[in-house]
């Protein structure tokens, strides 16, 4: 399926997404790769340690690969027929294929009225 692509579109700048993104560049050098996230920086719950910041690591292997990113935009439709993913921006991201990897949402609902001191504001431990 993969290796017939001419190009994929990722949704999603964390580890997955990040990650997916180099590992299918890496893998099939030919097919066009694109990732989509919603903030302006890649890897963003990370915390930079001195010179090593994961957002300036990843975008310097991006562009060795040749990864097209686009921050600061979302995902809003992807038009199966025309094979392009579409930005909030209005950006039109060629996509034969779209990997979604834009982060599950905690379950953690259960441990409120058990453990409340144990999450944050967004339910993560």
């Amino acid at each position: 399926m993969l290796d017939r692509a001419k190009s994929i579109c990722i949704v999603g700048g964390g580890f997955v997404g990040c990650e997916l993104a180099c590992e299918i560049k890496e893998t099939l050098p030919d097919t066009e790769v694109a990732l989509v996230h919603s903030r302006g920086r890649v890897m963003h719950r990370l915390v930079s340690s001195g010179s090593h910041d994961p957002h300036d690591l990843a975008m310097e292997r991006f562009r060795e690969l040749g990864v097209k990113v686009h921050l600061e935009q979302r995902a809003t439709s992807w038009d199966k027929r025309a094979k392009e993913c579409i930005t909030s921006e209005g950006v039109k991201v060629p996509a034969d294929h779209v990997f979604w990897c834009g982060g599950p949402e905690p379950m953690t609902k259960f441990m409120v009225p058990h453990h409340p001191q144990t999450l944050d504001s967004k339910g993560y431990i």
